[in-house]
């Protein structure tokens, strides 16, 4: 999990759009929002409701950053990158 964090870590301002295109429901990144306080953090539990709900892959992970609601397609063509070597 930590190598998924580390990719992250400069994005934790879409962590609710990331979740929504992760497939994370509304009510429960609501819950995330209401119980973590920074932005880092709720980062963090997204990323771990996401992992425990299983099949999470690097490349759910690459097409949820690509969405247009996230906006990260740099970092995800990063991330892909340094999957295939």
């Amino acid at each position: 999990m930590k190598k998924v964090i580390d990719e992250l870590d400069d994005v934790n301002s879409v962590w609710k759009e990331l979740g929504l295109a992760l497939g994370l429901t509304p009510g429960k990144l609501d819950d995330i929002e209401r119980d973590e306080r920074k932005q880092s953090d709720r980062m963090m539990a997204t990323i771990t409701l996401w992992l425990k709900g299983g099949g999470a892959t690097w490349q759910k992970l690459i097409s949820a950053l690509s969405d247009k609601r996230v906006g990260e397609g740099a970092l995800a063509k990063a991330i892909e990158k340094k999957i295939a070597n």
